[in-house]
């Protein structure tokens, strides 16, 4: 009988099978239905290895969502500071349509002390990125003055999407964005940057 010989995968493909498979079982079985011994047949792996990688569901749910598609925070100004923030927000809404309000709130649910640290310090720090760049141009182009917004403030978008999204409106509505910003950024970042009228 002819043997088969079967070439051992690097870690690299190893590590890319199994979040595609993580992926495939999110799509498939939704993030109820996402098992450890499902992940690993998909992977063609075993079980102790998805163990020892991922503690929870929630860990693998989230390594494979940030993986296939990070967040794509803005790298330029779109030419105002309005602009530049509804970009960041759109680009946090893309980021979370991909897996679904329902699916992070479960994820929420079953993550530990960790992984919402995780979470909270992998989006918080791209946004931030992105909102002191938008400031920096405003700062240039005069929309705003020169006093500097601590790190709470540069954080502000993301932490109102997150509760506008979580706990208020699941789906996208681009006029309700547009009324965080108008009503709520726009106004604050103004007034605490010493914008003379």
């Amino acid at each position: 009988m002819e043997e088969r010989q079967v070439a051992r995968r690097t870690t690299k493909d190893l590590v890319r099978d199994i979040r595609l498979a993580i992926l495939e079982e999110l799509k498939e079985n939704g993030y109820p239905g996402v098992t450890f011994e499902g992940v690993a047949r998909r992977a063609r792996t075993s079980k102790p290895v998805i163990y020892r990688r991922y503690s929870s569901r929630a860990h693998m749910a989230l390594d494979a969502w940030t993986w296939n598609s990070p967040v794509k925070m803005p790298k330029r100004s779109k030419g105002s500071l309005r602009k530049d923030l509804i970009a960041i927000l759109e680009a946090l809404q893309t980021y979370n349509k991909q897996a679904g309000v329902a699916a992070f709130r479960r994820m929420i649910a079953e993550a530990d002390d960790d992984l919402m640290k995780q979470m909270t310090e992998t989006t918080a720090e791209m946004s931030r990125e992105a909102v002191q760049m938008a400031l920096a141009a405003a700062r240039v182009r005069g929309e705003i003055g020169d006093v500097p917004l601590g790190r709470a403030l540069e954080l502000l978008p993301i932490i109102l999407f997150r509760h506008d999204v979580f706990f208020r409106r699941p789906s996208y509505e681009p006029k309700a964005t547009e009324a965080l910003v108008d009503d709520v950024l726009l106004p604050v970042m103004t007034a605490l940057t010493g914008t003379k009228d």
